[in-house]
């Protein structure tokens, strides 16, 4: 651990409005000195400064006068100016050092440390005493008299808000917890105190207006004139929204601390430091998720690496019995017994399978046959086996085969001439249906030619023959 050579203690408020440090140092200066000293004994710093603001001349005296007697502190009066008392904007007021991008005070050899974590420092060491409250600043015109009270940890905002004459507004009435800066607006005054909670600010509409409607940016860049940090508002806020968080993370974004002087600056009435908020809680959202996946994954191949081993274990220790097994049987002499069961059983297997492949009776009795015969004529003294009754059995099967060969196209010849004639029948009753109705159409005109109009029975063309024609027709078109 890199040790610590000065020793800061910010006694500057970090907003507006807010006086609990100031009357904290005015009421126990002493205590705050004797916190002090506790921490110097731990870190034996080679210095002790104490940053305090011009405009608070009460708590500047109390405190010169409780350190009377300290030599190596220091108590420097600073400006008052917003937001000086941001940790990294009052080391580099005080030491002129830059704390690195990403890095913390105790990377240029500071620590800082605010009155009230002294004071709770003493209670506990020197006094034995929990942090069970703090001061807490009650302002704002809502309130008829504005003031500091001790508030124990847990009490809800409404208790302290019945308790100090406050007078909410009728129309649209707020609740900011912290100062107008920084603080957020609370949601209901059933929120409890804190060890954070420094102030309660409760404005009317003509104190503090209410955010009104966001308007797009004219780029003009007081933002960035005015940002403390020497970072880029607006182009932060054009990759905030597009959730392009990589990019943020180029901006620097993890180092603005949100003061809200460029929300209070921005003529477009853009909520920047709540884009800024966003942004910084999705890139610590995805941090911590893909730190949890890194863990993950590392538990799952040490996992695997661990069922293999085990496997690994159990493979030659299984292995290991069974040389250790063997090499006992043949000390022992049984291993030719089990050797000679084992073919016992694999032979008594091999019988009553069926053999695979196994010829049918007739082709196997051919060939019993011709292998009877040759070894009866290699006894003979024969030369050339005889081999007439493998040749008859090709035969055989050659003309079987021509057989069915015959049989097929016969019946593949009937059905094509059946096919054919009912095809011409089909073609003769056509042509028969057309020749009966050209021959009533002629004698229909012979009729009307030669006499006179006949009855509309003989002349007209009868249901039946309809009938017929229909048919024709169909069978035509079939």
């Amino acid at each position: 651990m890199q040790k610590q050579k000065i020793l800061i203690v910010n006694a500057a408020e970090c907003e507006p409005y807010i006086t609990a440090d100031d009357m904290l140092m005015r009421e126990h200066a002493q205590e705050l000195i004797q916190g002090i000293q506790v921490v110097e004994s731990i870190l034996t710093p080679k210095l002790v400064v104490i940053g305090i603001e011009e405009n608070k001349p009460e708590a500047l005296k109390a405190l010169k006068e409780a350190s009377i007697n300290q030599n190596n502190l220091v108590i420097r009066a600073i400006p008052t100016k917003y937001p000086s008392g941001g940790e990294k904007q009052l080391i580099k007021i005080l030491t002129n050092r830059e704390v690195p991008k990403g890095g913390i005070p105790a990377d240029v050899g500071v620590l800082v440390q605010n009155v009230g974590s002294l004071y709770a420092i003493k209670r506990a060491v020197i006094n034995h005493e929990p942090l069970i409250e703090r001061v807490v600043t009650l302002t704002g015109n809502a309130f008829r008299q504005p003031r500091n009270v001790w508030a124990r940890i847990g009490t809800p905002v409404k208790a302290l808000l019945k308790q100090f004459d406050y007078h909410a507004e009728k129309r649209h009435p707020r609740l900011i917890l912290g100062g107008p800066m920084m603080g957020f607006t609370l949601p209901t005054d059933e929120v409890p105190i804190t060890k954070i909670s420094n102030c309660i600010l409760a404005p009317t509409r003509k104190e503090i207006p209410a955010q009104r409607n966001e308007m797009a940016c004219i780029r003009c860049g007081q933002c960035a004139e005015v940002c403390p940090a020497s970072l880029l508002p607006q182009q932060m806020l054009w990759y905030s929204k597009d959730k392009d968080y990589d990019k943020c993370e180029e901006l620097n974004i993890s180092d603005c601390i949100e003061c809200g002087a460029c929300a209070y600056v921005c003529p477009s009435e853009i909520p920047l430091v709540q884009y800024y908020r966003q942004a910084k809680a999705e890139i610590r959202s995805a941090k911590e998720e893909a730190e949890a996946a890194e863990r993950a994954k590392q538990r799952f191949e040490e996992k695997k690496a661990r069922l293999e081993r085990d496997k690994a274990e159990r493979e030659n220790k299984f292995k290991k019995a069974a040389d250790d097994r063997r090499k006992n049987m043949q000390k022992s002499g049984d291993g030719d017994a089990v050797a000679a069961a084992i073919a016992r059983v694999k032979a008594q297997q091999a019988s009553l399978e069926p053999e695979k492949d196994s010829p049918k009776p007739a082709v196997a009795a051919a060939i019993a046959r011709a292998k009877a015969k040759q070894a009866a004529a290699k006894s003979g003294g024969s030369s050339e086996p005889d081999n007439s009754e493998m040749a008859r059995l090709r035969e055989e099967r050659k003309r079987q085969a021509r057989e069915r060969k015959a049989e097929k196209a016969l019946s593949e010849a009937d059905s094509s001439a059946s096919e054919s004639s009912e095809t011409a029948n089909k073609k003769d009753a056509v042509a028969a249906a057309i020749a009966r109705a050209k021959a009533k159409k002629q004698a229909q005109n012979n009729e009307q030619v030669g006499t006179e109009k006949v009855d509309t029975e003989e002349t007209t063309e009868t249901p039946a023959d309809k009938k017929k024609a229909a048919v024709a027709a169909a069978i035509a078109s079939g």
